[in-house]
């Protein structure tokens, strides 16, 4: 029973350090695709960092 608790606990800690990341990088392509004028590369950016703070807020708060 411990060993199915100990994979769950790393398989969470996985997909959260994973959103995170995704999450960062998400806004660091933005500012690469502002300050090289291109608007479209900035908004998709910003929507998946939307996207991945999101879904890591709903399922941190859920309760």
């Amino acid at each position: 029973m411990e060993t199915q608790e100990k994979r769950s606990t790393w398989l969470v800690a996985v997909a959260v350090v994973g959103t995170v990341f995704t999450g960062i990088l998400g806004l660091v392509a933005a500012f690469v695709a502002f300050f090289g004028q291109e608007f479209a590369g900035v908004g998709i950016s910003l929507v998946a960092c939307a996207l991945a703070f999101g879904l890591l807020a709903k399922a941190l708060l859920r309760g």
